[in-house]
């Protein structure tokens, strides 16, 4: 591994007090405080639960072809996939949920694997304002759907 870092100088009145060697490669400070890891840990474990029962919710909601999807999806674009699966749902508020699985068997077989590329198929179909029927990650406590 190359080595990278950088010197912190601190000057006093323009005289030198101290210098700091600053690791570059290091992607993340340690807390100071023990309390400060217990409730990063907590805040890792929560974030971590929302984002499965979000991707439980959208399996449930669109069954096999949903996981086909979800999967494919994760492989394209990584990360960022429960922020889109999260935008996913958001459209059973517009169109009925067979409308929304209809276009995404649609884009498994065309191997479309975005929200936008949804949001496409789906701007030809009818527009029926549904009232919210999955709870939003942001609200997610714990899954009624199991």
């Amino acid at each position: 591994m190359i080595e990278s870092s950088k010197l912190l100088r601190v000057y006093d009145k323009g005289q030198l007090i101290q210098e700091f060697k600053i690791d570059t490669n290091d992607k993340g400070l340690k807390p100071a405080h023990p309390e400060h890891e217990e409730l990063n840990r907590k805040y890792k474990d929560k974030k971590e639960a929302v984002k499965s029962n979000l991707l439980n919710i959208f399996l449930i909601t669109f069954g096999v072809d949903g996981a086909i999807y979800a999967k494919r999806l994760k492989d394209s674009v990584g990360a960022n996939l429960y922020w889109l699966l999260k935008e996913i749902m958001t459209y059973i508020e517009i169109y009925n949920k067979e409308t929304v699985l209809e276009a995404i068997k649609e884009s498994i077989v065309i191997g479309a694997y975005h929200k936008n590329s949804l949001k496409r198929l789906l701007s030809n179909k009818p527009h029926e304002y549904c009232y919210r029927t999955y709870e939003p990650a942001s609200d997610v406590k714990q899954s009624k759907y199991k």
